[in-house]
This record gives C-alpha cells, sequence and structure tokens, in this order.
C-alpha cells in the first residue's frame, strides 16, 4: 500500500483511506443529484439547467467548474437525456 498523504493509500490500483471514502460519499451525491437534474430537464430553462449542473459539479469537485464541461453535460442531458454517473468501484480498495 502506497500513502499519497495523510487520509488517502492506494493499494491495487485501488484508492481507499479517508480521503477516498468522502469522495465517493460525494460522487454518490453528484450522481443522485444529476440524476435528478435529467429526470427535471424539460421543465427547466437553459440557464436553470447550467446553475444545477454547476452546482453539483461543485459539491463533487468542490471548486468552481469549467463553463465549457457545464456547457457539454447540460447538451448531453438535453441531447441524450440523464447522464450515466457510474463512480462505483473506482475508489473502494480491494
Amino acid at each position: 500500500m502506497k500513502t499519497i498523504e495523510d487520509g488517502l493509500q492506494v493499494h491495487n490500483g485501488h484508492a481507499c483511506g479517508p480521503l477516498a471514502d468522502a469522495a465517493a460519499r460525494r460522487a454518490a451525491r453528484t450522481g443522485a443529484r444529476l440524476d435528478e437534474i435529467g429526470e427535471q430537464a424539460g421543465t427547466l430553462t437553459d440557464a436553470e439547467l447550467f446553475a444545477a449542473v454547476a452546482g453539483a459539479l461543485r459539491h463533487f469537485t468542490q471548486r468552481t467548474p469549467r463553463a465549457g464541461q457545464v456547457q457539454a453535460l447540460v447538451r448531453q442531458i438535453r441531447h441524450s437525456g440523464p447522464l450515466a454517473w457510474d463512480f462505483t468501484g473506482r475508489l473502494p480498495c480491494a
């Protein structure tokens, strides 16, 4: 197991520790929020959809997301429906 920093280690290609756990919880909440946004997309204006997606990404990354990234997700939601936000299995240690 390799320690990246206090609270974050890597073991067999998987991150673990309190920081990884916190990131996994944020990812799960972001996925749930993006699902909700995708279901409501038809009733939201473009500005409302942009703000909602930006807020969900801000929760996950804990910083303001790039406008281009948000706009790309908004386009995907408008054209393809809800996003596939699958973060399972990427963080937990084996």
